[in-house]
Parts: C-alpha cells; structure tokens; sequence
C-alpha cells in the first residue's frame, strides 16, 4: 500500500510454509537473515479490494548487529514508537500488542 510503513513479509510460495516465508522476505528484503520463532498472532482484514490473512511471527537476527540494508527502505523501530508511523489498517491489532508489550 503506498505510502505506507509495514512489516517485512508477503504471499507464501507453492510448498512454503508461512514461517519459511517469513524468513525468505526478511532475507530478500531487509536483507537479514532471521531465526523465526513463535507465531504471534494471526489477524483477519477485509478491505475494499479484498480479504486478507496475517499471520505475524516473533524474530531475531542471526547477528545480533544486523542492520537492514540501506536500499531496502526498511529501519529497525523501537516498538514504543510504532505509533508513530502510518501504516495498514490491518496492523492495528499487532501495533496495540507490540506497543502494550513494551509497556510491560
């Protein structure tokens, strides 16, 4: 959605598991390898142009000084900042979790 900040992932390929997807598009784009661990949630949206799924996994970096790759738009955000960046509708739930995590 243009215009908008979001979380690295995106579709499954034939035979991927959801978790294998994750990994792969945080490779292909933040240029990070991960280790994917538990899910943590998965959320349902309609939108005008359609129904989708999320499914949202906790992660780290392999190197715990990884950065992402400077073409790849993508910066690491404290999660007591998400507020601050628009992103879509979809997300509110894990935003909400994420930022009521760090309160904790």
């Amino acid at each position: 959605m243009p215009g908008l900040w979001e979380f690295p992932g995106g579709k499954c390929e034939v035979g991927e598991t959801p978790s294998q997807a994750s990994k792969r598009e945080c490779r292909e784009e933040v240029g990070v390898e991960v280790v994917i661990g538990r899910l943590r949630r998965v959320t349902t949206h309609q939108y005008a142009h359609g129904f989708i799924e999320l499914q949202y996994f906790d992660a780290s970096t392999l190197d715990p000084r990884a950065e992402p790759d400077p073409n790849s738009g993508f910066v690491w955000v404290p999660a007591s900042n998400l507020d601050q960046y628009t992103f879509p509708e979809a997300n509110e739930p894990i935003i909400a979790e994420l930022m009521g995590s760090w309160e904790s």
